[in-house]
């Protein structure tokens, strides 16, 4: 029964899949809704503040006089020109949530590069129906840019034939991605 159902979706591999993007698109846009204009948590607060000066401003800074470098500027960097156009809050989640998508679409074509059809749409489901997933789509932390940048650098690095092309924009990948979470470098 089981690989019957796996037969039955990998059959149908792109109506599943953009259903599956749908609905989570869809989820995390009423999720972001529901939480509003709220910030729940410091970091985010930070992310914010920091985007904000830098649309207004230019100036990497909290509170827009002292500059200040404690917290990787590339998600910042990212928010800002939204910021710029008058998004608010609930938009930058919404955001955040095409990011989750984007992490989806990356590691269908990872997965499927590396192994199978079958593997691509069961793991990619998979990772759709994770909480903690959709959960971080709905903060303004830099994991869900960090999760789509590293998952951007896989595929790059593991694609065949790997050319120079190939070894540049997995470089430019990992670069912006240590710019988002400087754990990276390690």
């Amino acid at each position: 029964m089981f690989f019957g159902i796996v037969a039955f979706l990998v059959e149908r591999r792109r109506v599943v899949l953009s259903a599956a993007l749908a609905i989570l698109i869809a989820a995390g846009i009423v999720y972001s809704l529901s939480l509003g204009n709220q910030i729940r948590y410091m970091d985010e607060y930070d992310n914010v503040a920091i985007a904000t000066n830098i649309a207004a401003k230019g100036t990497y800074s909290l509170d827009g006089i002292q500059p200040c470098a404690f917290i990787p500027p590339a998600f910042a960097a990212l928010l800002a020109p939204f910021i710029a156009l008058g998004a608010e809050v609930v938009h930058l989640r919404i955001m955040n949530f095409l990011l989750v998508a984007g992490c989806v679409v990356v590691f269908y074509f990872l997965l499927r590069l590396q192994f199978d059809e079958r593997a691509s749409v069961i793991g990619t489901l998979l990772v759709i129906l994770y909480p903690l997933f959709f959960y971080t789509g709905g903060t303004l932390f830099p994991q869900t840019l960090s999760a789509f940048l590293f998952l951007a650098f896989l595929y790059f690095l593991f694609h065949r034939p790997f050319s120079n092309r190939h070894a540049l924009l997995a470089g430019i990948t990992m670069g912006v991605l240590v710019l988002t979470v400087q754990t990276f470098l390690f």
